[in-house]
């Protein structure tokens, strides 16, 4: 009786362990599965920062590239009147050197 005593400690020993291995992995289970999301959430959080600086810096670029065109353009505009004036100085010499020639 003894022994049988000794078997079904034994076997409610390792009853009680199975279980208690089996809870405790159920909350390991539970707590991989909450910092696996936690983690999952955090590199989609990451992911929409690293985005957004992307976006930053093509709209950083995009703005230097504007201010370059811009700066070409005034160049080009002002070399346009600068052209402009000096044609208008050379058409006032030529309707001057017409009317001397057909005048005289």
């Amino acid at each position: 009786m003894r022994m049988m005593n000794k078997i079904g400690i034994g076997i409610m020993a390792a009853v009680g362990t199975a279980a208690a291995v089996g809870a405790g992995s159920k909350i390991v289970d539970n707590h991989r599965r909450k910092w696996f999301d936690n983690g999952y959430k955090s590199s989609h959080f990451a992911g929409f920062i690293d985005g957004a600086k992307s976006m930053v810096s093509i709209a950083e670029e995009t703005a230097t590239l504007a201010q370059k065109v811009n700066q070409n353009s005034t160049v080009i505009r002002e070399k346009y009147e600068k052209l402009c004036e000096e044609f208008e100085e050379l058409q006032e010499n030529y309707d001057d050197l017409c009317e001397d020639y057909y005048n005289d």
